[in-house]
């Protein structure tokens, strides 16, 4: 469905997410052309500068940590964010012929991708077949502070638990190629331009979708037949009470519309879903103006993933919490209440980390997945619609989501936490039982890039979330 073409403005910075930083070291060591400060519109005509600025103007007061408007120019405050606009068109954006740069300007798509991008809250694909040194960095560090004749220390325990997580990896991806597939999704997705919509862009997503991640809905092979991907037990087992279960009733997405009315809207972030009425998401969501606005019209909901229709406006907190840096994930994390008459129904749910290392299971909202991905929902006639949040609803495949440790507040996995996913809870995966809670390990915060220093070790693939052990639900 189109935006409006406001709307469709609008949500370039409605739609930005607590995500993390795809741009490599690289990209700010690239030379670009020297460019005039900001986006210069006076090429223009009246009309189009209009139809920009009225769309831009509301939001500068909530977000002039990114843009204020001089004359006829869009001035970013940040320069590497004007560079990575001139990197994403097909040439500097300021040397754009008129309709060309309206286009951009029009792409929700191309916008909100750089804006994000501004920011290092941005979800990041990892590799498996590099995962075994990372297993072997942890054991090596186990085993260094076991004693000599310790064969229970130097072998069982953690070490026991996370050799076999490694050959799990390691056997889920030589199964689906995964690792190829994440490779080219990633070169694609740092060096496509025109607002990553070429052929070769889109084959490198369904290729990365069709190998690493699996669908709630039926999907398309490349040789044309339809396939579906086995649903595991903790998609609808696990905390039986008030007559649900399972993930598929704890997992929310949270959402963005353009109106409070407006039910056409734009994904933001991941949530776990709480009794009283409450949801659990990654702080790095919500602690923006941006989003402090937002939440303060109304335009800011929860939606279950268990139907099509259930959804909760998110109320604003009595206080929000300050500024967050990327240097305290341990932090990451807010609970929120959302407006019901009712009481929602909720699994049974715990916060906790006893269960690492082990299997883990996060499920979230993919938002580049192609839509030739899913076709059809289950029993239904192919020309039902599909809401696209639930089109792009994913976990990774078996074996390829795994907690690793816990340190500093941070629970560290290796995952395939795309874009979309940040605030999504990591739950324990292994034996759910109907008769026992659902286990949250932690919320999706960041990959471990080295930003929080007593967080992880600074391996790239690794993501890091912020431990259930410091959430107070």
């Amino acid at each position: 469905m189109k935006i409006p073409r406001l709307a469709a403005i609008t949500n370039i910075f409605l739609a930005v997410c607590g995500l993390f930083s795809a741009i490599s070291s690289g990209l700010a060591q690239t030379k670009l052309p020297s460019q005039p400060a900001g986006l210069d519109l006076s090429k223009l005509s009246v009309s189009q500068r209009a139809e920009i600025l009225s769309a831009l103007k509301d939001q500068e007061k909530i977000h002039a940590e990114e843009f204020e408007l001089q004359n006829n120019k869009i001035i970013l405050r940040d320069p590497a964010l004007q560079a990575q606009l001139n990197r994403f068109a097909t040439r500097p954006i300021n040397d754009l012929p008129a309709n060309e740069l309206m286009e951009v300007l029009k792409n929700p798509g191309l916008m909100r991708r750089i804006f994000e991008m501004r920011s290092s809250w941005y979800q990041r694909v990892y590799e498996p077949d590099v995962a075994p040194g990372v297993f072997d960095s942890l054991i090596s560090q186990y085993r260094r502070s076991c004693k000599p004749d310790d064969k229970e220390c130097l072998s069982g325990g953690p070490v026991s638990e996370l050799t076999r997580l490694s050959r799990l990896v390691a056997g889920s991806d030589a199964g689906n190629s995964c690792s190829a597939a994440a490779r080219e999704y990633r070169r694609q997705s740092l060096s496509c331009s025109a607002g990553c919509n070429s052929a070769t862009h889109r084959d490198a997503i369904a290729k990365f979708d069709a190998s690493c991640l699996a669908s709630m809905l039926p999907w398309q092979r490349a040789d044309g037949t339809m396939t579906a991907d086995a649903a595991p037990s903790i998609l609808t087992h696990g905390g039986a009470q008030n007559g649900v279960q399972g993930a598929l009733n704890a997992v929310a997405v949270i959402e963005i519309r353009p109106t409070e009315s407006n039910s056409v809207a734009t994904h933001h972030c991941g949530g776990v879903l709480l009794s009283g009425n409450r949801i659990a998401t990654a702080l790095h969501c919500f602690n923006t103006r941006l989003m402090a606005n937002a939440v303060a019209s109304g335009r800011v909901w929860a939606r279950s993933i268990r139907n099509d229709n259930s959804a909760w406006k998110i109320l604003a907190p009595d206080k929000w919490p300050g500024a967050l840096p990327q240097t305290d994930i341990g932090r990451d994390f807010i609970v929120l209440r959302l407006e019901s008459a009712a009481p929602i129904a909720v699994p049974k749910i715990i916060f906790g980390t006893s269960a690492i290392p082990g299997e883990a299971f996060v499920l979230g909202h993919f938002l580049d997945f192609d839509d030739t991905r899913t076709l059809v929902a289950p029993g239904t006639a192919q020309t039902t619609p599909i809401p696209r949040w639930r089109r792009g609803l994913r976990w990774a495949k078996p074996g390829l989501c795994v907690a690793i440790g816990v340190k500093a507040g941070c629970v560290r996995t290796l995952c395939q936490t795309v874009r979309g996913y940040s605030g999504s809870p990591v739950f324990a995966a292994k034996g759910a039982d109907p008769a026992k809670p659902l286990t949250v390990l932690g919320l999706i915060s960041a990959p471990d890039d080295g930003s929080d220093a007593r967080c992880g070790d600074q391996q790239a693939i690794t993501t890091l979330a912020s431990s259930a052990a410091g959430v107070t639900p």
